[in-house]
């Protein structure tokens, strides 16, 4: 009895890994040894993107874009020139295209030239340009042209500041827009597409914007419809030496 006991408690304790006696030497069992840890260098945060004044990754402010268009353009020498179009159906070539076009050149918010016509656009790339009349402001003194000759008169009390105010309204008409899609590029320029909203009276409204790091509104195409119409308006600003006209008086091509 007592040496089957013996027996089952050899058996027992071989089954735990314990050395059996008269079984030899013990071989030591081998350390698991622990697999290298990847390690992998978090990849860097990227910049955050700076945008423009008045937009962001999903929205325009156009009160705050109008600001900083206005307040770039303060003081400095630069181009502008506004058109709109309206498609009208004529019979023999199909739809013509009448609107206004602005066109000013500014070299300081007292001095500048206004000019506005009246843009006939047909098929074919035909386009005919009526003149209307052009203003140009030098001081407190204010110069208009029309068909009829020029006439000097006291500049007016909201004379001053008139072409960068213009840039800031047209901005703040054409950029107030329900909707749009921001992508910012390298060199800080921002590209704006923009729906729903626009002038009174638009529907389908769509609209495409350059801005400039510094909030200023380089470029703007929009296209709606008002009153059954297709309508469209383009603005476009830039960088120009100013000169006055030589219509004007002491212009660059003015005579005594």
């Amino acid at each position: 009895m007592y040496r089957r006991l013996l027996v089952a408690v050899l058996v027992v304790l071989a089954g735990c890994g314990a050395a059996v006696p008269g079984g030899g030497e013990q071989t030591p069992s081998e350390t698991a040894t622990a697999a290298p840890v990847p390690t992998t260098t978090p990849a860097p945060t990227p910049d955050p993107v700076v945008y423009p004044p008045g937009l962001a990754d999903d929205g325009v402010n156009a009160t705050a874009l109008a600001a900083a268009t206005r307040a770039s353009l303060s003081g400095t020498e630069f181009a502008l020139q506004y058109d709109r179009r309206e498609a009208r159906p004529e019979p023999s070539l199909g739809a013509v295209y009448v609107g206004p076009r602005v066109q000013v050149r500014a070299g300081a918010p007292d001095r500048y030239v206004v000019n506005r016509s009246l843009v006939t656009e047909r098929g074919g790339g035909l386009s005919i340009e009526t003149f209307r009349n052009a203003t140009y402001v030098n001081g407190s003194r204010a110069t208009t042209l029309t068909r009829n000759g020029t006439e000097t008169s006291a500049a007016g009390p909201d004379a001053e500041g008139v072409p960068s105010r213009l840039a800031g309204s047209l901005v703040a008409r054409y950029l107030a827009v329900e909707t749009a899609e921001v992508t910012v590029f390298e060199n800080g320029t921002a590209l704006v597409q923009g729906e729903g909203g626009g002038p009174a009276n638009a529907s389908d409204y769509s609209v495409t914007a350059v801005v400039a790091p510094d909030g200023t509104v380089l470029r703007l195409d929009a296209l709606y419809v008002e009153n059954d119409r297709v309508q469209f308006a383009t603005v476009r600003i830039e960088g120009a030496t100013f000169e006055p006209p030589g219509w004007a008086p002491n212009g660059t091509n003015a005579t005594a």
